[in-house]
């Protein structure tokens, strides 16, 4: 019965989430620390989030309880670490000498905690597993190519600056 649909979301579809989730989480995370002001950037780790609790509910009868707890757990901080992170932009935002986002992104413990539950939380022989390590590669690759170019970043922070060095490709005067 593992590939049932639930009351929300259908088994392999969480299965897929939890996988690709886990591992494309620091891209929103990266988003959001090089380009707080963007449209939307900020709403998109808690959606994340919320995306991830929705699957462990749905396969809450084929996690080990101790995982999911764990799982649940971690969620809340990765929850907290953002919470935190933007109550930092929002009393900096107006303060543009003081740039938000230089240095690495903040919860790299937390991704790879997530990253070590959501791998034990599905057995190898389930027939979910399939989905699991499908979403996994996806998420992987998307994590891969997500990444923001740290020249782009640069010239973005400048500009918040109102300074635009000569090997940023867009022209001074913006």
């Amino acid at each position: 019965m593992t590939t049932q649909e639930t009351d929300g979301i259908p088994k392999p579809l969480a299965g897929y989430q939890l996988g690709l989730l886990s591992r494309a989480l620091y891209v929103w995370q990266e988003l959001f620390w090089n380009l707080p002001e963007g449209k939307g950037t900020e709403e998109s780790v808690p959606l994340v989030v919320e995306q991830l609790g929705q699957s462990l509910v749905a396969l809450a009868d084929e996690i080990n309880p101790g995982v999911l707890q764990e799982l649940r757990r971690e969620l809340g901080e990765v929850t907290a670490l953002h919470e935190g992170m933007a109550a930092v932009w929002k009393t900096t935002e107006a303060d543009h000498e003081i740039p938000f986002g230089w240095g690495p992104v903040p919860g790299e413990q937390h991704r790879k905690n997530l990253r070590s539950l959501a791998d034990r939380a599905l057995s190898r022989t389930s027939d979910l597993a399939d989905w699991y390590r499908l979403g996994v590669a996806l998420g992987q690759y998307q994590a891969r190519i997500g990444r923001v170019d740290d020249a782009a970043l640069e010239c973005q922070s400048y500009r918040r600056l109102r300074v635009l060095p000569e090997r940023c490709p867009q022209q001074r005067g913006d």
